[in-house]
């Protein structure tokens, strides 16, 4: 089985949760390309890691191409989680909760990725507006870190 290897942020900006709007993408053999399916989703800043990075290093580069965020610091680890994917793929993710003095915005490199929107939450709204559990798990380990001081 193929293992890819995922970061997730959990970002907070002003009490806030940073959530991008992504349609789900699929390859198009005969046309060569990447095409984008109809059903969008609210999802956590999330990636592959490439060879070679770690997960902060990944982390980073992530929130700069969705978010457009020029510096990270402060990232606490507060979940991980394995899935498998369509074909066969155990994707495995560890998810970073921070802190952020930089508003997000959408990026060219994230439009391109099926991301059509980075908008802000409240806690409560993100946990209503995420499509996926182990996403939602996130949010709520990321809040209790945060309750507690250890974020």
């Amino acid at each position: 089985m193929k293992v890819v290897r995922q970061v997730q942020a959990i970002v907070f900006f002003q009490g806030k949760i940073v959530l991008l709007k992504k349609r789900d993408v699929k390859f198009d053999f005969e046309k060569g390309k990447w095409i984008s399916l109809a059903k969008a989703y609210w999802r956590l800043p999330k990636g592959k890691l490439e060879k070679g990075e770690s997960e902060l290093q990944g982390l980073k580069r992530e929130l700069h191409e969705e978010c457009g965020f020029t510096r990270i610091a402060g990232a606490k680890k507060v979940f991980s989680y394995d899935y498998e994917a369509p074909k066969g793929t155990l994707r495995k993710v560890g998810c970073y909760a921070l802190r952020t003095a930089l508003k997000p915005k959408l990026t060219r490199d994230a439009k391109e990725e099926g991301i059509t929107a980075v908008k802000l939450f409240t806690p409560k709204q993100a946990l209503g507006k995420l499509h996926w559990p182990r996403e939602k798990e996130s949010v709520k380990k990321a809040i209790s870190s945060l309750e507690s001081q250890k974020l």
